[in-house]
Protein backbone atom coordinates (compact mmCIF):
# COMPACT_ATOMS: atom_id res chain seq x y z
CA UNK A 1 0.00 0.00 0.00
CA UNK A 2 2.86 2.40 0.82
CA UNK A 3 4.47 1.76 -2.55
CA UNK A 4 1.14 2.35 -4.27
CA UNK A 5 0.61 5.64 -2.39
CA UNK A 6 4.12 6.80 -3.23
CA UNK A 7 3.66 5.95 -6.91
CA UNK A 8 0.34 7.79 -6.99
CA UNK A 9 1.92 10.88 -5.41
CA UNK A 10 4.76 10.83 -7.93
CA UNK A 11 2.17 10.71 -10.70
CA UNK A 12 -0.10 13.45 -9.34
CA UNK A 13 2.51 16.03 -8.31
CA UNK A 14 3.78 16.72 -11.87
CA UNK A 15 0.17 17.09 -13.03
CA UNK A 16 -0.49 19.62 -10.28
CA UNK A 17 2.61 21.58 -11.30
CA UNK A 18 1.42 21.65 -14.92
CA UNK A 19 -2.05 22.69 -13.81
CA UNK A 20 -0.66 25.57 -11.74
CA UNK A 21 1.45 26.74 -14.64
CA UNK A 22 -1.52 26.76 -17.02
CA UNK A 23 -3.90 28.32 -14.48
CA UNK A 24 -2.00 31.60 -14.35
CA UNK A 25 -3.31 32.34 -17.84
CA UNK A 26 -0.02 32.86 -19.66
CA UNK A 27 -0.62 34.67 -22.98
CA UNK A 28 -0.18 32.20 -25.84
CA UNK A 29 0.31 32.58 -29.60
CA UNK A 30 1.21 36.25 -29.17
CA UNK A 31 1.51 38.17 -32.44
CA UNK A 32 2.48 41.79 -33.07
CA UNK A 33 2.16 43.17 -36.62
CA UNK A 34 2.57 46.58 -38.21
CA UNK A 35 -0.59 47.95 -39.82
CA UNK A 36 0.06 50.31 -42.75
CA UNK A 37 3.47 51.15 -41.22
CA UNK A 38 1.62 53.26 -38.66
CA UNK A 39 -0.20 51.22 -35.98
CA UNK A 40 0.67 47.91 -34.33
CA UNK A 41 -1.90 45.11 -34.09
CA UNK A 42 -1.56 42.86 -31.03
CA UNK A 43 -3.23 39.46 -30.67
CA UNK A 44 -2.93 36.63 -28.12
CA UNK A 45 -4.89 33.78 -26.55
CA UNK A 46 -5.42 32.02 -23.24
CA UNK A 47 -6.59 28.45 -22.74
CA UNK A 48 -7.37 28.64 -19.02
CA UNK A 49 -7.71 31.61 -16.68
CA UNK A 50 -7.94 31.50 -12.89
CA UNK A 51 -8.17 34.81 -11.01
CA UNK A 52 -6.86 36.69 -14.05
CA UNK A 53 -7.14 40.41 -13.31
CA UNK A 54 -5.71 42.13 -16.40
CA UNK A 55 -3.15 42.16 -19.22
CA UNK A 56 -0.59 44.88 -19.79
CA UNK A 57 0.84 45.51 -23.25
CA UNK A 58 4.43 46.63 -22.77
CA UNK A 59 6.72 48.08 -25.44
CA UNK A 60 10.40 48.90 -25.63
CA UNK A 61 12.88 50.40 -28.08
CA UNK A 62 15.79 48.28 -26.89
CA UNK A 63 14.22 45.17 -25.32
CA UNK A 64 15.54 46.16 -21.88
CA UNK A 65 13.59 49.17 -20.64
CA UNK A 66 9.82 48.70 -20.91
CA UNK A 67 6.86 51.05 -20.72
CA UNK A 68 3.12 50.43 -20.48
CA UNK A 69 1.34 50.96 -23.79
CA UNK A 70 -2.12 49.51 -23.06
CA UNK A 71 -4.05 47.72 -20.34
CA UNK A 72 -6.70 45.09 -21.14
CA UNK A 73 -9.14 43.58 -18.63
CA UNK A 74 -8.83 39.84 -18.09
CA UNK A 75 -11.68 37.34 -17.97
CA UNK A 76 -11.15 36.48 -14.31
CA UNK A 77 -11.95 32.76 -14.54
CA UNK A 78 -12.41 30.82 -17.76
CA UNK A 79 -11.82 27.29 -19.01
CA UNK A 80 -12.39 28.18 -22.67
CA UNK A 81 -10.05 29.34 -25.41
CA UNK A 82 -10.20 33.14 -25.38
CA UNK A 83 -8.89 35.53 -28.03
CA UNK A 84 -7.59 38.98 -27.13
CA UNK A 85 -6.85 41.82 -29.54
CA UNK A 86 -5.62 45.36 -29.12
CA UNK A 87 -4.14 48.17 -31.22
CA UNK A 88 -1.22 50.42 -30.36
CA UNK A 89 -1.95 53.70 -32.14
CA UNK A 90 1.19 55.43 -30.88
CA UNK A 91 4.05 52.99 -31.55
CA UNK A 92 7.71 53.92 -31.53
CA UNK A 93 9.43 54.67 -34.81
CA UNK A 94 11.62 52.02 -36.39
CA UNK A 95 12.09 48.67 -34.66
CA UNK A 96 10.42 48.22 -31.27
CA UNK A 97 9.59 45.28 -29.04
CA UNK A 98 6.33 44.12 -27.48
CA UNK A 99 5.36 41.68 -24.76
CA UNK A 100 2.21 40.89 -22.77
CA UNK A 101 2.23 40.86 -18.97
CA UNK A 102 -0.60 38.92 -17.33
CA UNK A 103 -1.42 39.86 -13.72
CA UNK A 104 -3.60 37.92 -11.28
CA UNK A 105 -5.76 39.41 -8.52
CA UNK A 106 -3.09 38.45 -5.98
CA UNK A 107 -0.44 40.44 -7.84
CA UNK A 108 1.47 37.49 -9.34
CA UNK A 109 2.32 37.83 -13.02
CA UNK A 110 3.78 36.09 -16.04
CA UNK A 111 5.04 37.31 -19.41
CA UNK A 112 4.49 36.25 -23.01
CA UNK A 113 7.24 35.85 -25.56
CA UNK A 114 8.77 39.07 -26.94
CA UNK A 115 7.95 40.13 -30.50
CA UNK A 116 9.66 42.79 -32.63
CA UNK A 117 7.83 45.14 -34.99
CA UNK A 118 9.05 47.77 -37.44
CA UNK A 119 6.96 50.84 -38.22
CA UNK A 120 7.95 53.54 -40.70
CA UNK A 121 6.37 56.97 -40.69
CA UNK A 122 9.12 58.99 -42.34
CA UNK A 123 6.75 61.18 -44.32
CA UNK A 124 4.57 62.12 -41.35
CA UNK A 125 5.11 65.15 -39.15
CA UNK A 126 4.55 63.30 -35.92
CA UNK A 127 6.33 63.41 -32.57
CA UNK A 128 6.26 61.12 -29.54
CA UNK A 129 7.60 62.47 -26.23
CA UNK A 130 7.98 60.44 -23.04
CA UNK A 131 7.91 60.16 -20.09
CA UNK A 132 5.47 62.95 -19.31
CA UNK A 133 5.67 64.09 -16.52
CA UNK A 134 9.46 63.78 -16.53
CA UNK A 135 12.14 64.02 -13.85
CA UNK A 136 15.61 64.03 -15.42
CA UNK A 137 15.36 62.79 -19.01
CA UNK A 138 12.91 63.01 -21.89
CA UNK A 139 12.96 61.00 -25.10
CA UNK A 140 11.60 62.46 -28.33
CA UNK A 141 10.83 60.30 -31.37
CA UNK A 142 9.97 61.43 -34.89
CA UNK A 143 11.35 61.54 -38.38
CA UNK A 144 14.77 63.12 -38.93
CA UNK A 145 13.35 66.18 -40.65
CA UNK A 146 10.99 66.91 -37.77
CA UNK A 147 13.71 66.45 -35.13
CA UNK A 148 16.33 68.47 -37.02
CA UNK A 149 15.34 71.42 -34.84
CA UNK A 150 14.46 71.01 -31.16
CA UNK A 151 13.94 74.07 -28.95
CA UNK A 152 12.65 74.29 -25.38
CA UNK A 153 10.65 77.18 -23.90
CA UNK A 154 9.44 77.88 -20.37
CA UNK A 155 5.91 78.96 -19.39
CA UNK A 156 6.83 82.62 -20.08
CA UNK A 157 7.81 81.83 -23.65
CA UNK A 158 11.52 82.25 -22.99
CA UNK A 159 13.86 79.84 -24.77
CA UNK A 160 15.90 77.82 -22.29
CA UNK A 161 17.33 75.20 -24.68
CA UNK A 162 20.85 76.06 -23.51
CA UNK A 163 20.11 74.81 -20.00
CA UNK A 164 19.44 71.31 -21.33
CA UNK A 165 21.78 68.72 -22.83
CA UNK A 166 21.36 66.30 -25.71
CA UNK A 167 22.82 63.04 -24.41
CA UNK A 168 21.72 60.84 -27.31
CA UNK A 169 20.82 61.62 -30.92
CA UNK A 170 20.17 58.90 -33.47
CA UNK A 171 18.27 61.07 -35.92
CA UNK A 172 14.81 59.68 -35.20
CA UNK A 173 15.35 59.32 -31.44
CA UNK A 174 16.70 62.11 -29.22
CA UNK A 175 17.22 61.99 -25.45
CA UNK A 176 17.54 65.26 -23.55
CA UNK A 177 18.77 65.86 -20.00
CA UNK A 178 16.38 68.33 -18.32
CA UNK A 179 17.61 67.80 -14.77
CA UNK A 180 18.74 71.45 -14.45
CA UNK A 181 15.27 72.80 -15.21
CA UNK A 182 12.97 73.94 -12.41
CA UNK A 183 9.68 72.13 -11.85
CA UNK A 184 6.91 73.34 -14.12
CA UNK A 185 5.48 73.23 -17.62
CA UNK A 186 7.67 73.53 -20.71
CA UNK A 187 7.06 73.53 -24.45
CA UNK A 188 9.20 71.40 -26.74
CA UNK A 189 9.18 72.78 -30.28
CA UNK A 190 10.43 70.60 -33.12
CA UNK A 191 10.43 71.65 -36.76
CA UNK A 192 6.63 72.03 -37.02
CA UNK A 193 5.14 70.62 -33.80
CA UNK A 194 4.84 71.94 -30.25
CA UNK A 195 4.50 69.48 -27.34
CA UNK A 196 3.99 70.35 -23.68
CA UNK A 197 5.84 68.50 -20.94
CA UNK A 198 5.74 68.82 -17.16
CA UNK A 199 9.07 68.73 -15.31
CA UNK A 200 8.68 67.32 -11.80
Amino acid sequence: MKNFTLSLALFILPLLAISQEVSIGKPLNFEAKSINNHNVSLNWQTTLEVDNDYFTVERSIDGEEWEVALTIEGAGNSSQLLDYASLDEAPHYGVSYYRIKQTNFNGSSVYSDVKSVKTETKNEARVSLYPNPAVDLITIEGNKTELASIRIFNALGQEITGITYNIFNAGEIVRIDISDLKAGFYTIKTNSISTNVFKQ
